[in-house]
């Protein structure tokens, strides 16, 4: 459920939650502050883990959150090992690191690939490479139904970092392949 919900949404959200609570899922990601209402209003004894991308980067604002009844946090990408080992040892959150990814680093709703083609009068596909000029690093645009999602065309490995990850007890490591296969 990492996404922003509409409006007309959110009645289905409820439900998911829902039947995801009564199954007992381990956990689940959120973007939307929805979901966190939602848990309350119904509720729900569901774990959730806050993934709001580049807000999760500080031991403060990871308490916030889980005294709002959060469990776990992906802490964001762009930080360093010493701010994980702080927050990690600070926060009475549980601590989640993505150690492998094509990072996002921005994601709109439009349909920007579309667009873009459509302006051009060319027909494209969902997924488009561009290069930011002044750095001369690429891109991947990929647009589905949710919108266009901007990843850093370069895998991050952070795996060296993992017997650190759990010296400082981090409970969960991430690996997403989204996106990798396509590079």
């Amino acid at each position: 459920l990492n996404k922003n919900f509409l409006n007309h949404e959110v009645e289905g959200l409820k439900d998911v939650l829902v039947k995801l609570n009564d199954i007992g899922v381990s956990g689940v990601f959120f973007y939307d502050l929805v979901v966190l209402q939602l848990k309350k209003e119904l509720n729900l004894d569901i774990n959730l883990v806050w993934n709001q991308t580049h807000m999760v980067n500080n031991y403060r604002t990871c308490d916030y959150y889980h005294s709002k009844g959060v469990k776990y946090a992906l802490l964001g990408k762009e930080i360093t090992l010493d701010e994980i080992v702080e927050i990690c040892n600070k926060s009475s959150i549980s601590c989640m690191v993505e150690v492998v990814s094509l990072p996002s680093v921005a994601f709109s709703r439009r349909k920007l690939i579309t667009n873009y083609y459509k302006d051009l009068n060319k027909k494209g596909s969902n997924k488009l490479t561009v290069t930011e000029k002044i750095t001369n690093q690429d891109y991947e645009l990929i647009e589905d139904e949710n919108g266009t999602n901007f990843l850093l065309k370069q895998v991050t490995n952070g795996t060296g970092i993992i017997k650190d990850l759990f010296d400082i007890n981090v409970e969960y490591i991430v690996i997403r392949e989204y996106g990798i296969k396509d590079i």
